[in-house]
Order: structure tokens, then sequence, then C-alpha cells
């Protein structure tokens, strides 16, 4: 408590004005308060507290030099209670890694939707996902416009996820909006923490959650009876540089209240050393560092590449192939048109405004050698009919639900 000596000090020495003299008095004694508490926390080992109470009484003081030996005093603690709060969501998560086998689950399928650009990829993969006959209810969640969160889903993008058949799940302030660390790589990668909020969907008892990006092209009991044994599951990520990782484009979980609620009030308030704290500007970041033991331990957890299979990594040797050596898109499950944003194939179709052939679709489907043009000849041909079957489902989307809905400004 000595240590604590400097703080009181530095805020009675702060220089007010007489008017501002008893503020300075009762911030006094609430960041005495809120200090004491969280002294209390942190030495009874009640991290996630510790981590919440730490972090609020830094917000105390701006980051300005009167209050540099304060900072200096609290950020130690806040990282080592970060620290040990992550190890132990992590043990806990490794402990629950196994499941009993659930008679008759309640199943939902769901993917997120932060802005109008991934609106007519939800639309497809919900097209695609009637096209394997999916009987499970699927739920997008979303970020409203209404928010005045960046662009977020207008009304023109919900009436058209509503009509593709999703189940809409707005986001509010209560949910989680973004990563709490802004990425160094892309500004795409800010919303996807938003996906962290479905271990919160406490309705249901297995929750597979796709990115919008995604086409499913057979039906699903493969994965579903790969991973009936355990609360997660993921399929690795060849291409990224740490491997063994995971991705996560398409992630198995069992919804739990413990883990929400870490997400929700413990994660934003984490604070490491800045060399660590990247890994947390995204979701696949953050899972890994929670999960990712658990993944590598247990078989269950690791779901197989061809349930699940990258644009971004098709030259990879884990791609299965056909005696030609071109990817064997007969034995995918899912196909992730994974990468930025320019290779989306709504980006194609937007591209070729010119030969739209209605409001919905705003571009007539390509051939394969107009995608040849636009990528390059280092894309297999395998992967133009992937790009020809989504837009296939665009266009059946259009010529049906569709046709009453207004034009999509992206």
């Amino acid at each position: 408590m000595l240590e604590w000596v400097i703080v009181v000090f530095t805020l009675a020495t702060h220089q007010v004005g007489i008017d501002g003299r008893s503020k300075q008095i009762n911030k006094m004694e609430i960041v005495d308060n809120m200090y004491r508490e969280a002294a209390n926390a942190f030495n009874h080992q009640r991290w996630d507290e510790a981590v919440i109470l730490l972090s609020d009484l830094l917000d105390q003081f701006e980051e300005k030099e009167q209050f540099a030996a304060v900072r200096a005093i609290i950020q130690p603690q806040l990282e080592t209670a970060s620290h040990n709060s992550l190890v132990a969501i992590g043990k806990y998560i490794t402990q629950h890694i196994h499941a009993q086998p659930i008679a008759s689950p309640r199943v939902a399928i769901t993917t997120l939707v932060a802005n109008d650009e991934y609106v007519r990829g939800a639309v497809v993969l919900a097209q695609s996902l009637s096209h394997v006959n999916n009987t499970f209810p699927i739920i997008c969640l979303y970020i409203p416009s209404q928010l005045g969160y960046k662009s977020g889903v207008s009304e023109t993008g919900e009436n058209w996820l509503r009509a593709a058949g999703w189940t809409l799940h707005p986001l509010s302030t209560n949910h989680i909006l973004s990563c709490a660390v802004p990425s160094s790589t892309s500004p795409r990668f800010r919303t996807t923490c938003a996906k962290l909020n479905i271990w919160g969907l406490l309705d249901f008892d297995i929750v597979l959650q796709l990115d919008a990006d995604t086409m499913v092209m057979h039906p699903l009991g493969p994965l579903f009876e790969h991973a009936r044994h355990v609360t997660f599951a993921a399929v690795t990520a060849p291409d990224y540089p740490q491997s063994p990782h995971f991705q996560s484009a398409c992630l198995y979980i069992q919804p739990s209240l413990k883990i929400s609620n870490f997400f929700l009030r413990v994660l934003p308030k984490i604070k490491l050393p800045a060399d660590l704290m990247q890994e947390f500007s995204h979701d696949m970041g953050i899972l890994n560092t929670l999960f990712g033991q658990a993944w590598e331990l247990v078989s269950s957890s690791r779901l197989p590449y061809v349930f699940h299979v990258a644009q971004t990594a098709l030259s990879h040797a884990i791609v299965p192939r056909k005696p030609n050596n071109q990817p064997d898109f007969e034995r995918v499950l899912m196909y992730d048109f994974s990468g930025p944003s320019e290779t989306k194939p709504w980006r194609v179709l937007e591209s070729r405004k010119e030969k739209s052939t209605s409001d919905c679709t705003k571009a007539s489907l390509l051939d394969a050698a107009e995608h040849l043009k636009a990528y390059g000849t280092a894309l297999h041909r395998e992967h133009f009919e992937q790009r020809r079957l989504w837009g296939q489902y665009l266009m059946e989307f259009c010529a049906t639900a569709g046709q009453s809905l207004q034009e999509l400004q992206l």
C-alpha cells in the first residue's frame, strides 16, 4: 500500500482551481475505494474481477505526464491479472473440452454480417444450405446501421437477409461489436470479434458458426458426427504463419455462460505488453490463445481440412487432389472465399455493372475466361466453377425472393 500513497499524493497535489477542489477530493475517495477493491481481488486471486477493477482504475488517469507514476504502478498489476485471467479461462476450456453426446441437441447455424458488403455472401450461404437440405435454424448476427458503428447493415440489407431465410439477431452495445485492439493489418478484421457472441446463444446446445463468404457444397452430417464428443472444434489454418493454428471461419461450439461472460466483461479489459496484445486484434488470435491448447490435445476438436477449404490455401498440400492435381471439390463440405475484399465473388459482380441483368445481382454470370482475366492464371479451373456456382445461387435468389427487394448499395 505504500506505493498507493504516490497515487493519492499525485491526486492531492494536482493543480486544480478553487471550485474544483471538492471534486478532486471526491475523486480521491472514489479512486481509493476502487484501488482497495482491486487489491482485494488481486490478493485473493479473483483474476477476472481484478482485471475489470484495475482496468477501470487505470481509466481514471489520463495519459499525461503528471499521472505517469500512477499508471506505472497500476499497469504492471493489470498485466499480471490479465495473464492469470487468460491462463484460468484457458484451463477451464481445456478441462471442459470433452462432452457427452446429446441425444436430440438444439442446433443452430449462424453467421455474422457487420455491413452491407457481406449481405450478398450471407444470402448465398443461406441458398447453399437450402441446396443441401439443411433443417437447422439459421441465425444471422448483425450490426445494425442504427448503432452508428461505421457502416453497419442497412434496412435494405436486413430485408435481403430476411428474404434469404435468416432469423435476424441484431447486436447492441451490450454485445461485443469489435475487437478491443485495433488491427494493424486490415480494418475488415476489426468487427470479426463480434462472432464471439455465439457463446451467449444459450437457447441452443450446439452452434455452427460460418463466415458469410462461405458456400456449403455437401450435407454437414460428417462434421457434426466428428465433433459430437467435444465442446469446441475448428479447422486447421495451413496458411497461418504460426501454425499449428486453427482458422475461425468455421467454428463448432457449445454455448457457455462462463465463456460468454468472459468475452463480454473481461476480454475488453485485458492488458498485456504491446507485443502480446497484437494477438487480440482479431478473433482468430483470441480464439487460438484461449482454445489452442485444447484444440491441439483433442483430435475430435480438429476438424478435417476437407470440411472447410479456403481459397487462399488452394495450393497447399493439405487440399484434397484429383489425379490431375486439381482440387477435388467432390470431397469438400464447404468452400471459403477467404482473402481481401477485392477477391470476394460479389466484388467481381460489382465490377461488371455494365452487364447488369437486374437490380438484385448488378451483373450477369461471368464465364471462366473473364475470371481468368481478372485474377490471373494461378487459380485452379475448379475454383472458377465454385465462383460460378456462387453466382448461380445468387441468381436463384434474385429470381424469386430478390425480385421485390431494393438495390443493395455497396
